[in-house]
């Protein structure tokens, strides 16, 4: 018996259905029929058959070890007889025909390929060229139009408090009410600013720079320039952080302590 049949005999006599061995090897069907079939040299290489054989006769029960040798026995029987000289003269002859008469067509297949390639290339960089002008063009318009932002806003009030009122130290800002913190920078500092405890800000703010934050509690300062940092608590002007090298500075709405 061929090892199709073996597996074929095997499968019938425990009356399962080639779906059935499918759902339990997850072999396909065609394969498992090509292995009942001893067709599967068409369609597989060796290292697969023996795979497939292992796995479908050890779920029918067969010996695995058998099997593989009956089908390793024709791999050692020897190669096949070399095909007659005028056989192979004659494939030959027609690879070189078939060569020869496909060779113009190939060439022009490729010039064709090639150019659409290059078109394509040549449209895609032009469209690329052609959306960057337009996002310039649009963006120098939002900014000719563009309204002063929240914090331009912020900064301009805050200055403006500064310029026409003292600081003032202590603050009650309600408890239903969110802490805005305001900062203008009169020279170059390196700042870290908590809020409600978390880092939120570790860097530093160049001179002339305006930077607002909220919390729902406290702000805590660390900076090594103090007196660069101007604060603001709510449109309330505070006054600068101190002087030099300030650590675990709070501000809450109280002011700052």
């Amino acid at each position: 018996m061929s090892i199709g049949k073996k597996l074929t005999g095997a499968r019938e006599k425990k009356k399962i259905s080639l779906e059935q061995a499918y759902r339990h090897t997850r072999i396909h069907p065609d394969i498992l029929k090509a292995l009942e079939a001893d067709e599967y040299e068409n369609i597989l290489s060796p290292t697969y058959i023996r795979s497939f054989l292992k796995e479908y006769a050890s779920f029918l029960g067969l010996d695995v070890n058998k099997i593989i040798e009956e089908y390793n026995k024709p791999q050692k029987a020897g190669k096949p007889s070399p095909e007659p000289p005028s056989e192979k003269l004659q494939k030959l002859e027609i690879v070189k025909r078939l060569a020869k008469n496909a060779t113009p067509v190939l060439k022009w297949l490729a010039i064709i390929v090639l150019a659409v390639v290059v078109l394509r290339g040549v449209f895609k960089f032009a469209q690329n060229i052609k959306q960057k002008q337009l996002a310039k063009q649009v963006k120098a318009t939002q900014v000719k139009s563009q309204p002063a932002t929240e914090t331009t806003k912020k900064a301009t009030v805050s200055k403006k408090l500064q310029a026409q009122q003292p600081p003032s130290k202590a603050v009650v800002i309600p408890r239903g009410e969110k802490l805005i913190l305001a900062v203008d920078t009169t020279n170059d500092v390196w700042l870290r600013l908590k809020v409600d405890g978390k880092i939120i800000f570790e860097n530093i703010l160049k001179k002339g720079a305006s930077e607002s934050w909220k919390a729902e509690k406290d702000f805590t300062i660390w900076t090594g320039r103090a007196e660069a940092l101007q604060l603001t608590l709510n449109g309330n002007y505070i006054g600068t952080a101190g002087k030099g090298v300030v650590k675990n500075l709070v501000i809450d709405r109280k002011g700052i302590r």
